[in-house]
């Protein structure tokens, strides 16, 4: 064991989301102060990215029960065990019961079921609107954390021709490609490209290519990492999910200068606060989404200058990266003072 007070941080999931970079955040920027641990299912695609000095615990992918019993006896090596996601913080009931000395903690990431979270100490939702839709009980012990991100260069200083709208995300009902599509099948709009990036179930991913099969201003590429090249050729950030907790790659947007057009559901309204920073939308509103393609078309040039002239993240600290990392320091210190009580 090291000399600095032991946190286990625990996910449910394989694969690489907004909870998976969120946990490489916190133990790239908090590792001086803390030792790390990870559980998470033996194929989860985290451990390949983490440094050596990260004790990585790998948890039975196939048995629930004997993934619960994997975690009783790692958390007790542990001072506090960190949840993400549902699949995680659903254990943390069995370890509070199995009355193992850690404190329990889970980040909320998503707009969903408060029942996974009612054994922890403590919560963290990464938005008041997560915040707000929890039970009152829980949001007495929930604590609002942004996500966080650092300022990112972009290139592209003056609209291009055509507008080049881009839509990085998983290919899902939820994260509304189907809705653009289905937008603008029999209302064309000029002067614009949107390029839709991203990977999913087989099934999502035909759908989606039928439906944008013979229009011309929407492209699909089916790849999710290593999005830098699509950055350098993208005007605006195109975010026209159902449901969303928050939105890293909005935040990525604004920091790189980039104006965002996305649905307003959940966190991104949270973000979307100043107009040169983007539009809202309501969601799954055919006619709201093509209006406002039409006004951010218009207003671009000025959205451009005012994040060049006055930086997103200067302007709203509380979604740097530090902020984040310091705010959860905090709550670990607390945590950490309160867990003989």
């Amino acid at each position: 064991m090291g000399k600095h007070p032991q946190v286990l941080l625990v996910l449910g999931s394989s694969s690489w989301g907004g909870g998976e970079r969120h946990c490489l955040d916190l133990l790239l920027g908090l590792q001086q102060s803390f030792d790390f641990g990870v559980a998470a299912p033996n194929d989860a695609l985290i451990f390949s990215r983490l440094p050596g000095s990260i004790r990585q615990h790998p948890l039975n992918s196939e048995s629930r029960l004997r993934r619960i019993s994997e975690l009783l006896q790692i958390s007790r090596q542990y001072e506090i065990v960190h949840a993400h996601l549902n699949r995680a913080a659903e254990n943390l009931l069995p370890l509070r019961l199995a009355r193992i000395p850690a404190r329990l903690l889970a980040t909320i990431h998503g707009m969903s079921s408060p029942l996974p979270y009612l054994g922890a100490h403590r919560l963290i939702a990464v938005s008041k609107a997560v915040q707000n839709s929890l039970p009152g009980f829980l949001q007495q012990k929930t604590s609002v954390i942004y996500n966080g991100v650092e300022t990112l260069e972009h290139s592209c200083s003056t609209p291009s021709s055509p507008l080049r709208f881009s839509l990085f995300a998983t290919i899902h009902p939820n994260k509304g490609q189907l809705f653009v599509a289905r937008s603008l099948k029999n209302y064309p709009l000029e002067g614009i490209r949107i390029h839709m990036v991203g990977t999913g179930s087989p099934q999502n991913m035909a759908e989606l290519q039928q439906s944008i099969e013979g229009q011309n201003i929407l492209e699909f590429t089916p790849k999710i990492q290593n999005l830098e090249s699509f950055w350098e050729k993208t005007d605006v950030l195109l975010v026209p999910s159902y449901q969303e907790a928050l939105s890293y790659v909005a935040l990525e947007s604004l920091s790189r200068g980039i104006p965002v057009l996305a649905s307003r559901t959940g966190g991104l309204a949270e973000v979307l606060v100043h107009p040169g920073d983007g539009l809202l939308f309501e969601p799954g509103n055919h006619t709201d989404f093509r209006q406002k393609i039409e006004e951010l078309k218009e207003k671009l040039p000025r959205m451009q200058k005012h994040l060049k002239e006055f930086p997103f993240l200067t302007r709203r600290p509380e979604f740097q990266l530090t902020s984040m990392l310091e705010s959860t320091r905090t709550i670990y210190q607390s945590l950490l003072l309160n867990r003989n009580h």
